[in-house]
């Protein structure tokens, strides 16, 4: 019985080793068309698949629709893959993989749990023809030709003077970009074009002689002369300078003195002086004001401002732009405002309110005295004007002097030639309010005693006063 019992037994073990044996060899040959136990390449489950089969599948899943083509001299731009009958095949790559497999192999990797995750890249078909055709439609392509005229040129602009217009670019050759779109077909089909791939081209003969051309113009804008307008500085640099000169186009090269010098336009030279002398001459012109309060007020009488001697400084610009003079040069003035600058009022001044009756002392822009006063009686046609006028003499102890009056003041502050002046006035019970209406001055500014010693003591002559209603 125990005998019969282990060859039973036996007989089992050998049976089942041998239906072992026999299924081994069953999945070897089935694995032998297809491919291995836990096999993927490209993400795709490939075990017991034909090369045709897997072939199918990643043909069906390439996603891809276009190439880019992007570089730092131009943005991105794409071709589609379908425009250049781009077609994928992975049969090669696939035997490839398969003739690494072997089909006995797959027990081993059973039980070594380690799939053969692979990526492969496929045999890319497409129409060179058409590629072609395609890469010559790129912007890039097109606008790095060698076939692009070269723009190198001086030209002229109102507001910058003469400038050098440079449209110059680099090659790009086509052949390039062709290599660089049919290598990214086997990475991302991302085709980047390196910078080395953006020649420099060789300028010609017309460009070398612009370039020199410019470079001894470039010497001419480098004046160093600088006006000296007190609040402003105004240099005399390539914008200015280029309204004097002249460029012949037909030529391509400036107007030229004999000893190769830059031709200077005299008439626009002084004509330059005559707007300069127009910016900042106000000398007796009616003038806009704003005053300490905000209000904007226009004056027609004015004594003071500032005026340029003109004929002065048209000798000095003319010898100054030919003898190439770098220096700060201020002005010569037949007439001199308080302060320099388009803003000749500055803002230390004295204001007279008309209306209102007060007078104003500012520092810096800032009130520092507030005193009422009275001025010119209008009904006797002796109003105070209103004017733009300036400190012109200071006098302590004087008589003042008419045709039928002489009065006796402690101080005297004349601010429109020897007739309208800011004084004190003993006779005056009052000030301020409408006093004036009724017993007014003859023109002048009468102010309390403390007030016009106070005043008397902090202004200086050539100080501005606006008079206004």
């Amino acid at each position: 019985m125990k005998g019969k019992l282990i060859n039973f037994f036996v007989v089992f073990l050998c049976t089942c080793l041998a239906l072992a044996i026999l299924f081994f060899f069953f999945v070897s040959f089935y694995y032998n068309d297809g491919f291995t136990y836990d096999t993927w390449v490209n993400g795709v489950y490939c075990t017991g698949k034909s090369i045709d089969e897997v072939n199918d599948k990643l043909i069906q899943d390439f996603d891809i629709d276009y190439v880019t083509v992007t570089s730092n001299y131009h943005e991105e731009e794409k071709i589609y893959l379908n425009s250049i009958d781009l077609k994928v095949d992975y049969k090669k790559a696939l035997l490839e993989v398969k003739h690494k497999q072997n089909s006995f192999g797959w027990i081993k990797k059973l039980f070594s749990f380690g799939a053969d995750d692979l990526t492969i890249k496929p045999k890319v078909t497409f129409s060179e023809s058409k590629l072609d055709k395609e890469v010559s439609s790129l912007d890039v392509v097109k606008e790095y030709s060698s076939d692009v005229p070269q723009i190198f040129e001086i030209r002229y602009s109102p507001d910058d003077g003469f400038y050098l217009y440079d449209a110059t670019t680099e090659e790009l050759n086509k052949k390039d970009v062709i290599k660089a779109i049919e290598d990214s077909f086997q990475n991302s089909f991302d085709a980047v074009l390196d910078d080395s791939l953006f020649k420099e081209r060789k300028p010609s003969k017309e460009m070398v002689k612009t370039k020199k051309v410019w470079d001894d113009a470039l010497k001419f804008f480098d004046l160093g002369l600088v006006y000296d307008m007190g609040n402003e500085k105004i240099p005399v640099d390539k914008p200015v300078l280029s309204k004097f000169i002249t460029f012949d186009e037909n030529k391509g090269d400036f107007k030229r003195n004999e000893d190769n010098s830059f031709y200077l336009n005299e008439d626009k030279m002084l004509e330059y002086i005559d707007g300069l002398c127009d910016m900042y001459d106000t000398y007796q012109k009616p003038r806009v004001i704003i005053t300490h309060l905000g209000e904007e007020k226009t004056i027609n009488k004015s004594t003071y401002g500032t005026k340029l001697d003109k004929k002065a400084e048209e000798a000095y610009f003319l010898s100054a732009i030919k003898d190439r003079k770098r220096e700060i040069h201020v002005p010569t003035y037949l007439y001199e405002g308080y302060v320099r600058g388009l803003d000749d009022i500055g803002n230390t001044l004295i204001e007279v309110d008309l209306t209102r009756q007060l007078l104003y002392y500012i520092e810096n822009g800032e009130v520092k005295m507030t005193c009422d006063v009275v001025t010119g009686k209008p009904s006797q046609g002796r109003a105070t004007p209103e004017m733009v006028t300036y400190v012109n003499r200071k006098r302590r102890k004087t008589v003042l002097r008419g045709e039928d009056y002489a009065s006796f003041v402690e101080y005297w502050i004349a601010i429109y030639s020897t007739t309208i002046g800011l004084h004190d006035a003993s006779w005056q019970r009052e000030f301020g309010g409408e006093r004036y209406l009724t017993h007014g001055s003859r023109g002048c500014i009468n102010m309390r005693l403390d007030d016009v010693k106070t005043l008397y003591d902090i202004v200086e002559v050539g100080l501005p006063v606006l008079v206004y209603k």
